[in-house]
């Protein structure tokens, strides 16, 4: 075998190992968040969020008849928003997570207000697609790269000086 054809061949199976590095990084960015998870209750939800703001709307369930569940969104006031679908018997199943301040830990080592366009791309690869954030804001969504039927993803967008603004992840449920 040729030098060239080695060359090339270690160029392509590095490649390959770069993007499947970077589509696990996503997959548990994705999966972890900030550590909310759905196995919490209402309460511990309520708590881990220091929640001061709090909003709730009723629904019913499509599945149960007769059940009536609601869409709680739970705020602390200081960058943090959550979004879950809680039943009719108390199962809490988070559906968004919503950051924009600088003192939450975000897996991967991002930072708000620190890490730029660059950062998220070395991070993620170029799997995202570009989409309108926040206020129009320039915008990369990424989805799962393990989809399990519903289009769990991660939307990143950034200031004019293209420095990392906020974080939503979304976990739609039926």
């Amino acid at each position: 075998m040729r030098r060239l054809d080695k060359a090339a061949i270690l160029l392509t199976l590095t490649s390959y190992l770069i993007a499947a590095d970077a589509a696990e990084g996503l997959a548990k960015f994705i999966e972890n968040n900030i550590g909310l998870k759905d196995s919490l209750s209402l309460e511990q939800l309520r708590a881990r969020v220091k929640s001061r703001q709090e909003k709730s709307s009723q629904l019913e369930n499509q599945h149960v008849p007769g059940q009536v569940d609601r869409i709680v969104i739970l705020g602390d006031g200081k960058g943090l928003e959550v979004e879950a679908y809680v039943t009719g018997p108390g199962q809490v199943l988070i559906q968004r997570v919503t950051i924009t301040a600088p003192q939450f830990k975000l897996p991967s080592g991002l930072q708000i207000n620190r890490s730029s366009l660059d950062d998220v791309r070395r991070a993620f690869g170029e799997i995202g697609e570009n989409v309108k954030g926040p206020g129009g804001a320039l915008a990369r969504r990424f989805y799962d790269p393990h989809p399990n039927g519903y289009e769990v993803s991660a939307l990143f967008w950034f200031d004019r000086h293209q420095r990392l603004a906020g974080v939503e992840w979304r976990y739609p449920i039926d």
